[in-house]
């Protein structure tokens, strides 16, 4: 009985409600309908607050970002805040820890490049030698003023990746600042003086028809009755009354699009004349193997001598050498590998054998002196590097005073160490005597001695290997080997590679001409992918890897869905039973945290796909790091678009985009003029809490400092491993950077019109980044990038903001049918083609000039001394075993009973192990 009244509540629902349309979260219009058969058809209207049917009837296919439609000023700010005084707390850390932890926060003070030119008559180097970056001062905020005196040009010497990315910031910044000035002062007081009044409210609905159902229910849906805080300054407040004044939003954007190519032009232009520059020699930088052309899948009937001559036949002298692979290169890499894996494991084993002599004796006392005076000999110590690009000095102290304390301390880590690896183990043994009688049971004993010595076999075992990998590699060299079907050309300027890459070298598809790589740097080439692939199957790995990158763009939209869902902090606390004690919060506290949820649980969800794009790179045959990066930047942009902007804007169903643009292409602008105006409040404090939190984050570097707290610290033991990891200096990734502000532009220019305040919101968080990133360029990140490109990212992150041009232009068209201003409405659609036509100009005209160098500049190319060409992940390999000193003679002793037993050098050079066991390096061992 009781499921027959639900069913006759629910038929009786059907029949009288027309349409219910949620104004915001206080304010509802619920049309009912009713009928009586034995009169006309009479209508009565009649307004209902939202709560008693909200979640009944409520659009679930509303984008996440809606939620914050309405949100008040006092809510926003105090998002804002939250992310403000986090921010102060990751700066005052950094500020804190900056002078203690320098390799991690300022190591280009104490790293200067290795130039031939810096010594002088006298001989002495040390007065000579510049860092690449001025030591700061120690007192906490000294970094504030050096940074922001810093000109981005000073920031060439990071190359042009690092150059164009700050002017990217820096451009981005001017334009929303000049927007701001021109768009603020006239669309935001017309907005606001251009809300509903009652009276126009019971005009509109009066004057309504229910036979043209469809007319009503579009504009009611855009009834923008009751709008607080932000929406009174944003398009959504403008009501029917007052839609001739939307003639102001097209002509200011008729203008932005104008001014947006203006300087769209003008940034490629300077790119172009800057990249000429460096790869002409015109100014001090580095080409990076700029005139290298590497050539895969080589006709089997050309060698080495038929690809030079005829390079030469075509343009005479114009090869320096010619590198090609001998068909053993993997072998000859995998030994390298192998011996640096031999000779870490031997160097921990040496290492590990040294302390269990000093820590296991505890008879033994610890001596507090000083042990040899390399402080006298190394007080200031700058020394090369073996095969590094840098120079490294490191000041040690005159004085080390040793505690007892500290000694015991040391020793019991070591001790407890031992035990959880289970080499405690290995001293215990049966001892028997051998005159007793067989059934006479032995004892258990524990010796020192007798872990030593088991150690001492497994690193024996370690050195036969090596000794072994040694004979192997000198047997791969002399064994005369055959090249293989791939090569590197080295021509003796830019110009000439350019030229020859653009040139069809064969007649047959598969081979030369479509496997080619312009500007390859040696150390920055993936050697998985440089092999003969058929052409059959790279078109394969090419079509799979499109297909994961898809998947992946696609697959996200779940986790990213579920934004909108943790933003309703009350909804969340009357399902989840365990959540419910946060339903009495205050105020000053849900608002917030209901502000800041959805912002920054959206930044964690897309901050780990880079990975995912760079794997499926890979997988696509691309031959250099440079050429992943690339690939990164257009992947990625593309899935922080739809995941940042149209999944939490449009439904958090990618069905109804997809439905819509298949099916019914002319309602895309009637959908974002739909949704585009509800999360102008979301995308507001989303740009501007994405730069705050980018700036502490940046400064901090968390993901660094809690790797050398919880794994480097204790994972790098030996010299060398130390000695790598303060040399190995990290570099940005350039592909998963450029997009994260592509995308937060592309999003400001649509809500320019829609919603002005983002504009001087969005300018504020660029110029905040950019201070960050000239501090970690010029101090914290590594000056060469061996991934570079001169700057090719710049033109692409240019070139993708005209997807938010794109979209501003549709949800104008969408917005003005709505408001049944059709004249306007067309106008934009024309000029939309117009710009569609620009693009394609823009672009065509653009894209030889981007990639290659004119011939016009090749008689200008100025020649410098170009950096020798050598594969060096393919040279043979050869170590010393570096091995700290310790005031014991258990190093030396220990490296003389080796050297006698193998063919094997040692060396003490530069590092010693003090009283507590730490080992500590000066320099390098090959000084």
């Amino acid at each position: 009985m009781n499921h027959d009244n639900d069913v006759t509540a629910l038929d009786y629902l059907r029949k009288i409600i027309y349409k219910y349309v949620e104004v915001d979260d206080n304010t509802a219009i619920l049309v009912l309908n009713y009928k009586e058969e034995t009169s006309p058809l009479q209508s009565r209207y009649r307004n209902y607050t939202s709560g008693l049917l909200k979640t009944l009837l409520s659009n679930t296919r509303s984008g996440s970002a809606q939620r914050q439609f309405g949100i008040t000023f006092s809510s926003f700010i105090s998002g804002v805040l939250v992310s403000l005084v986090f921010c102060i707390i990751q700066v005052i850390l950094f500020s804190i820890l900056r002078n203690r932890l320098t390799h991690i926060y300022q190591p280009n003070t104490s790293l200067y490049p290795n130039k031939k030119n810096d010594t002088v008559a006298s001989g002495n180097t040390e007065q000579n030698k510049r860092s690449l970056a001025k030591p700061l001062g120690n007192k906490p905020w000294s970094w504030i003023k050096p940074t922001w005196t810093t000109s981005i040009e000073e920031c060439r010497e990071s190359g042009l990746d690092a150059y164009f990315f700050l002017r990217l910031l820096k451009t981005l910044s001017m334009f929303f600042l000049i927007l701001s000035i021109v768009i603020i002062p006239i669309l935001i007081p017309i907005h606001y003086i251009s809300g509903y009044k009652t009276a126009d409210i019971q005009s509109y609905i009066s004057q309504m028809e229910l036979n043209d159902k469809l007319t009503n229910d579009e504009m009611l849906n855009h009834l923008p009755y009751g709008l607080t805080g932000l929406d009174k300054i944003s398009m959504s407040n403008i009501s029917p009354a007052h839609s001739n004044r939307l003639v102001f939003h097209l002509i200011l954007a008729v203008l932005l699009v104008c001014f947006f190519h203006h300087v769209l032009l003008r940034e490629l232009k300077y790119y172009v004349s800057e990249r000429n520059k460096v790869l002409t020699g015109s100014i001090e930088a580095s080409s990076y193997h700029q005139n290298v052309l590497y050539i895969g899948n080589i006709s089997k009937d050309f060698n080495k001598n038929k690809i030079e001559y005829f390079c030469e036949s075509l343009i005479p002298g114009c090869v320096e050498k010619i590198v090609q692979l001998p068909d053993n290169w993997e072998v000859t890499k995998a030994l390298g590998q192998q011996l640096d894996r031999l000779t870490n494991q031997i160097e921990n084993r040496q290492l590990d054998i040294m302390l269990t002599k000093t820590f296991l004796p505890a008879s033994k006392a610890a001596s507090y002196d000083l042990p040899i005076d390399y402080e006298k000999r190394n007080s200031l110590a700058r020394f090369p590097l073996y095969q590094f690009p840098y120079m490294y000095h490191k000041r040690v102290h005159c004085k080390i005073k040793y505690h007892r304390l500290v000694y015991n301390w040391k020793r019991t880590l070591f001790l407890l160490k031992e035990l959880i690896n289970g080499n405690m183990l290995l001293g215990f043994r049966f001892q028997r005597d051998k005159e007793a009688k067989w059934f006479e049971p032995g004892h258990l004993e524990w010796s020192a001695q007798q872990i030593i010595e088991k150690k001492q076999i497994k690193l024996d075992q370690y050195m036969k290997k090596y000794e072994q990998s040694l004979m192997q590699q000198e047997m791969e060299c002399d064994v005369n080997r055959k090249s293989s079907r791939q090569a590197f050309i080295v021509f003796r300027k830019v110009s000439f590679a350019h030229i020859f890459d653009q040139m069809l070298l064969s007649n047959k598809d598969s081979e030369m001409s479509d496997d080619k790589a312009l500007g390859i740097n040696p150390t920055d080439i993936i050697w998985c992918n440089i092999q003969t692939i058929n052409r059959p199957w790279a078109l394969l790995r090419v079509a799979i890897s499109n297909f994961l990158n898809v998947a992946i763009i696609i697959g996200w939209v779940v986790p990213v869905a579920i934004v909108g869902f943790v933003s309703q902090i009350p909804i969340i606390t009357k399902i989840v039973p365990i959540l419910t004690n946060f339903q009495d919060l205050p105020e000053f506290m849900s608002k917030p945290i209901a502000s800041i949820v959805p912002a920054v649980t959206l930044i964690f969800l897309t901050e780990g796909v880079p990975l995912f794009f760079r794997w499926f790179s890979v997988v696509k045959c691309l031959k250099t790091g440079a050429q992943i990066e690339m690939d990164v930047q257009k992947w990625f942009f593309a899935f922080l678009f739809v995941h940042i902007f149209l999944v939490v804007t449009i439904s958090s169903d990618i069905s109804v985009v997809v439905e819509t643009v298949v099916n019914n292409p002319i309602n895309i602008p009637h959908l974002l003029g739909t949704n585009l105006p509800k999360c102008s409040n979301f995308f507001c404090s989303f740009v501007l809490i994405r730069g705050i939190a980018y700036f502490g984050g940046n400064l901090l570097q968390s993901k660094n400092l809690f790797f050398y707290l919880f794994y480097y610290r204790w994972s790098n033991r030996t010299p060398r491993e130390k000695l790598k990891y303060k040399l190995n200096v990290p570099c940005y990734q350039w592909g998963s950077l450029y997009p994260i502000f592509s995308v937060l532009a592309s999003i400001t220019i649509i809500y320019s019109v829609i919603a002005p305040f983002v504009l001087p919101l969005a300018s504020f968080s660029f110029i905040f980044v950019m201070f960050s990133f000239k501090y970690s360029l010029k101090y914290q990140f590594d000056h060469k990038n061996k991934s570079e490109t001169l700057g090719k990212f710049y033109p692409q992150a240019l070139m993708q903001l005209y997807s938010g041009i794109y979209f501003l232009e549709a949800c104008l068209i969408g917005l003005f049918a709505l408001a049944n201003c059709f004249k306007l409405s067309l106008f934009m659609f024309i000029f939309m083609i117009f710009t569609i036509s620009a693009h394609f100009q823009v672009s065509n005209l653009s894209k030889s000039t981007i990639k290659y160098l004119p011939a016009s500049l090749a008689s200008d190319e100025v020649q410098h001394q170009q950096e020798d060409f050598k594969l060096r992940d393919l040279e043979p390999k050869t170590h010393k075993m570096w091995i700290p000193l310790d005031d014991n003679g258990f190093a030396i002793s220990d490296a003389n009973l080796w050297q006698l037993r193998y063919n094997i050098e040692f060396t003490h050079q530069n590092a010693f192990v003090d009283k507590i066991g730490k080992v500590i390096v000066v320099g390098n061992p090959y000084d």
